[in-house]
């Protein structure tokens, strides 16, 4: 079968995606991407040029479809008051559902504490999650909380941070009910 030059994309994509995922960056070869893809290493080279720049694309494109997707759930919600609910809702459907969207998060996370280029590319995704949450928190009273006193830049970033360290949790232990109660938690404080 022959694939024109987005079929092929994808296919990179979604091979990487899934091993990544399921073995970490450390443990995946451009050449297990190839041979799970079906396509030549140079190939996966011409289009994405290195391991960081394809680690880089699965993550945009899986993280951005997932924003873009809440977004548009979040527009459907009348009452900006169940607005936070819904959104600590579906973290926790997403953690308990795609823990391994999670995993290569965390692990792009990991690897952005040494790499520039990640790590730019990281910051490009917390502050996209740290807007949507702001646009959130924006539209409801934070009086009756010790948030309050606080920004809503550092409310956002806080609650970005929780979510991603219950997640943590959550990827290392998937038994780890307490994980996903902390989340109720979290819905519960701004219920």
């Amino acid at each position: 079968m022959s694939y024109t030059g987005n079929d092929v994309s994808q296919k990179i994509l979604s091979a990487t995606f899934e091993l990544l995922s399921k073995r970490g960056y450390a443990n995946v070869s451009m050449r297990d991407i190839a041979k799970k893809s079906g396509i030549v290493v140079s190939q996966i080279t011409y289009y994405y040029k290195t391991k960081e720049n394809l680690l880089s694309e699965v993550i945009k494109k899986a993280v951005y479809e997932y924003l873009n997707e809440l977004k548009q759930k979040l527009k459907e919600i009348d009452s900006p008051n169940e607005r936070m609910p819904f959104f600590f809702e579906q973290i926790k459907k997403l953690m308990v559902e795609n823990t391994n969207l999670y995993r290569l998060l965390l692990d792009f996370y990991s690897l952005a504490t040494w790499n520039k280029e990640i790590q730019k590319e990281f910051k490009l995704i917390f502050n996209e999650m740290v807007s949507l949450l702001c646009g959130i928190l924006k539209q409801i009273s934070l009086k009756n909380t010790p948030l309050y006193l606080y920004s809503r830049e550092q409310a956002a970033k806080l609650i970005v941070g929780a979510c991603l360290g219950i997640a943590m949790q959550y990827v290392m232990d998937e038994n780890d009910k307490e994980a996903v109660s902390s989340l109720k938690i979290m819905k519960d404080f701004f219920a």
